[in-house]
């Protein structure tokens, strides 16, 4: 039997683009190396960062998710599981 699968893009705006980051981080920090779970907090840092810089430009609309990510990233501990 064949699998279809329907709304495979995930909408992720807003609050929901902080929350993925962060259940992501979630999975690093309990299933994978804590130099992996460094390194993707670093990317999720830099990349928020810079799209979110480029937001201003092009997309003000999506500036503040990215800065929400940016700042979840920073703050981010191992005790947010």
């Amino acid at each position: 039997a064949r699998i279809i699968h329907h709304n495979e893009a995930q909408d992720l705006t807003g609050w929901k683009l902080t929350e993925h980051r962060k259940s992501i981080l979630a999975y690093f920090t309990k299933y994978r190396p804590s130099w992996e779970t460094r390194a993707l907090r670093f990317a999720i840092i830099t990349s928020h960062l810079v799209w979110g810089l480029i937001s201003l430009i092009f997309n003000r609309s999506a500036v503040d998710a990215h800065w929400q990510t940016v700042k979840m990233g920073i703050t981010w501990r191992r005790t947010n599981l």
